[in-house]
């Protein structure tokens, strides 16, 4: 299996953590998502290319298949749904905030020309913790006191959003999320990932 992928940007991280989590054997291969924007024939990243020559791309689909069939992707209806929920909401609600104001400050700096957009981010981005906040204050992780998918993917949006000054005293339970999944075997942070396979 061979993915292919930007740790700078949490979309791939998301995936690559869940590999190592799951020790999924892979070759992972770096792919410069801000070159892709200049390129005139972009190659689509994330994607993963499978042994028999099928191709999948986006993070969401991605890290469906990879986690279909183990204990992070429910089969009963009920947290199924509630899973796919916290998909959808990453997908609309954190990843175009709290993760792309992270990428906009790493890749470009703040500056005086997309402080205005920088500053829109965060706004949504804190609303958007006070719900995963929510949650978290009725069980240990985002849908239940059970890992799921959505676990991982909010993660990878969420961690390091202190740096952004965010102030996270006023978000405890997320915290305190954040830190039991930083415990778990073969974690790997975000920084880690980018300077081991970039």
């Amino acid at each position: 299996m061979n993915i292919y992928g930007d740790l700078r940007f949490s979309d791939s991280y998301s995936i690559k953590l869940l590999l190592r989590l799951l020790k999924i054997p892979h070759t992972w291969h770096h792919q410069d998502q801000l070159q892709d924007v200049e390129d005139e024939q972009p190659q689509i990243c994330p994607r993963v290319e499978l042994d028999d020559g099928k191709v999948l791309y986006e993070a969401n689909a991605i890290l469906t298949f990879l986690v279909s069939g183990t204990q992070f992707f429910p089969v009963e209806r009920w947290p199924m749904l509630k899973t796919l929920q916290w998909q959808y909401f990453e997908q609309g609600q954190v990843r175009p905030t709290l993760a792309a104001a992270k990428e906009l400050k790493t890749i470009e700096g703040i500056n005086p020309s997309n402080q205005n957009a920088f500053d829109a981010m965060l706004a949504k981005g804190h609303s958007a913790l006070v719900e995963v906040s929510d949650a978290l204050a009725q069980h240990d992780y985002i849908t239940s006191n059970k890992l799921t998918i959505a676990d991982f993917i909010l993660y990878a949006d969420i961690a390091g959003v202190d740096t952004l000054g965010i102030d996270m005293t006023e978000f405890p339970n997320v915290t305190a999320w954040l830190k039991r999944i930083e415990v778990l075997p073969n974690f790997i942070s975000q920084s880690d990932a980018i300077q081991k396979f970039i």
